[in-house]
């Protein structure tokens, strides 16, 4: 999955014309994301980590872990 975003650099450009910066969001093997998340740019999902349904995640969630909320915070441990 990638993410981009238009850069807003000079005022005196169009934006359309100032380019995009790109970011990845990588969700590793057997994880699990809940309908209508959202996952901000640059973050990483955990090998088997479930996202709660909702939830907005801002930061990168360890392996085996339940993440929701808005922010996301870890819930539980699996392992």
């Amino acid at each position: 999955m990638t993410v981009n975003n238009h850069n807003y650099k000079n005022i005196n450009i169009k934006i359309s014309e100032q380019g995009h910066t790109f970011n990845s969001i990588t969700i590793c093997d057997g994880a699990w994301i809940g309908y209508g998340t959202i996952i901000l740019p640059g973050v990483t999902i955990g090998k088997h980590s479930i996202i709660a349904a909702g939830s907005v995640v801002t930061k990168d969630v360890p392996d085996f872990t339940v993440v929701g909320g808005v922010p996301g915070k870890i819930i539980k441990e699996l392992i």
